[in-house]
């Protein structure tokens, strides 16, 4: 389908790929009733798996067919990029690369050590993310860092501001640093 040059002409092969994904979830469904008239326990555990992945196959059926078929644009939060991890996320960088993971926000000490770390939902904005971090760290260690170095993506003239307004805070430098976690690009 991807390989196709334009949008009209991958059209076709998209209603294609529907039509089979919508037998092969149907056929499914028929393995459901077979597995849940057996009354032995694995068969009710298969039934129980099996239906996860149909509920799932049909959101990422329905999807699509907003997606190719009418046009929408479907919000990110809506969106199953993987049925084996539907709690992934979409995370667009700078409009360059989409990643499917988890953002995961670290401080870290001086020795590289992590201090802290949160898996973010969602892709929030990293500019929204500095003010939540030195303030978690103040409740762990009862005191602001003495330092703080962020990434560009967490800089913004008022972030900068309100970090130097932290007590204890007397330094605050800007550095471009990027930790890929696993994610893979599109």
């Amino acid at each position: 389908v991807m390989n196709a040059p334009n949008s009209q002409r991958r059209l076709a092969p998209y209603k294609d790929l529907l039509k089979v994904t919508r037998e092969t979830i149907r056929c499914a469904e028929q393995a459901v009733k077979h597995l849940k008239a057996d009354n032995g326990g694995e068969a009710q555990r298969l039934a129980t798996d099996l239906e996860h992945y149909i509920e799932l196959a049909w959101r990422v059926l329905s999807q699509t067919e907003r997606r190719v078929l009418r046009g929408e644009s479907v919000p990110a939060p809506e969106k199953i990029v993987s049925i084996f991890e539907p709690h992934t996320d979409i995370i667009r960088k700078d409009r360059r690369n989409t990643y499917y993971g988890h953002k995961v926000t670290l401080s870290g000490g001086q020795s590289g050590m992590i201090l802290d770390w949160v898996v973010e939902h969602g892709n929030p904005a990293d500019s929204t993310l500095l003010m939540r971090m030195l303030d978690r760290h103040e409740v762990i260690y009862e005191s602001y860092p003495r330092q703080v170095a962020i990434d560009g993506g967490f800089a913004s003239k008022e972030n900068l501001r309100l970090a130097k307004e932290k007590p204890g805070v007397v330094l605050c430098a800007v550095f471009i640093y990027l930790i890929s976690a696993n994610l893979q690009p599109v």
